[in-house]
């Protein structure tokens, strides 16, 4: 599928049913300053993601309709996991849904799987939610914004509340964070390394700009290291 050079950051819509509504509602507020993308489709929109991460576009946030066809936004942005950098992940769904999916979002919210979870606004002004959506992309220009080199990795073996503490103390910091699983080549040269050390290996792994690799470390250690 050939892509458009994007000139501005993407934000980049997985959905199927409420493709359409939600591309609308972010549409009409983000459209100057992102380049709004959604594929025909799920499969055609994983596609584009796939493209632009390995082209290396800034995207800014992923929006997963909750229920697809075929997956769960859950189980998508497990997938994506090895690949994600400094994106918002943000998962939308239907008022009839909530109720059943709320527990496994909060989970997955605590986990550090996904930034955040958004019923889709029916009005025509819902600024509740324009609000947070705001306030999630100021926080990733604000960590990915200018800078180009220095990354800290963090590698989880299984997404839970440490790696949630870890992404938001590296945020606050200003710190580009890349969130990678344990199978990734770079995820296992930090297991390799923290294996060789002394202590206990315990996920998640944290290592910043190529420095000593450390196991679940508390944000004091992580500040002075």
């Amino acid at each position: 599928m050939s892509t458009p050079t994007p000139t501005k950051p993407v934000i980049v819509i997985l959905a199927d049913d409420h493709a359409e509504q939600i591309e609308s509602e972010l549409r009409a507020r983000y459209d100057r300053d992102y380049d709004v993308r959604v594929g025909a489709s799920m499969v055609e929109g994983k596609q584009l993601l796939k493209s632009l991460i390995t082209e290396q576009h800034p995207v800014a946030m992923i929006v997963c309709e909750y229920l697809t066809q075929s997956h769960t936004a859950i189980q998508v942005y497990t997938w994506l996991l090895p690949v994600l950098t400094t994106a918002r992940r943000v998962v939308m769904l239907p008022t009839e849904q909530f109720r059943d999916a709320v527990g496994e979002l909060r989970e997955a919210q605590a986990g550090g799987l996904i930034d955040a979870y958004f019923v889709i606004p029916r009005g025509p002004r819902d600024e509740e939610f324009h609000a947070a959506v705001t306030d999630l992309l100021s926080d990733w220009t604000w960590s990915s914004g200018s800078v180009s080199v220095d990354f800290a990795y963090v590698v989880v073996d299984t997404p839970n509340a440490d790696v949630a503490r870890i992404r938001d103390f590296l945020d606050r910091m200003g710190v580009p964070t890349r969130t990678l699983g344990v199978d990734t080549p770079i995820g296992q040269e930090m297991l390799a390394i923290a294996q060789a050390q002394p202590e206990e290996v315990v996920f998640p792994l944290v290592s910043a700009r190529g420095g000593p690799v450390f196991s679940n470390p508390s944000p004091r250690s992580s500040a002075a290291r």
